[in-house]
């Protein structure tokens, strides 16, 4: 009985890891109406991610999330403009570096958007949000 107890826990710690969406819809918009937006998938050697904070257009903060890490990688918003900061961590020849990168984002109804960290080439640690619209 024991036996199964253990083999049972790390299912349970891991289901409590996943995060819900994020939903900012003050005007409580239709769903459909939301735009989506979803941190990139990490890929190998990478820079992992973390959103810390939206602010809307007037840059009043919207969503908040902790510095060190952000589990949640969906976001549901109602079209305007925001502003995006994270939290990027990755390797360079000279080890390890977190940036705070920001960028805007212009959302539109019902659309999907990808956000991922991206180091610039030929730069010692320069890093950028790159959002793009997504397909389903």
């Amino acid at each position: 009985m024991k036996a199964i107890f253990i083999s049972l826990l790390p299912i349970i710690v891991c289901v409590s890891c996943v995060s819900a969406p994020a939903t900012y819809n003050p005007t409580e918009s239709d769903p459909s109406d939301l735009a989506k937006v979803e941190i990139a998938p990490r890929e190998k050697n990478t820079i992992n991610m973390a959103v810390t904070g939206i602010y809307n257009n007037d840059e009043e903060l919207i969503l908040s999330f902790s510095n060190v890490a952000s589990t949640t990688e969906t976001f549901y918003l109602e079209p305007s403009i925001y502003r995006i900061e994270a939290r990027c961590d990755g390797l360079s020849g000279a080890g390890t570096f977190t940036a705070r990168p920001k960028a805007k984002l212009e959302l539109k109804a019902g659309e999907r958007y990808s956000v991922k960290c991206v180091h610039l080439p030929n730069t010692r640690n320069k890093v950028i949000l790159l959002v793009s619209e997504s397909k389903e």
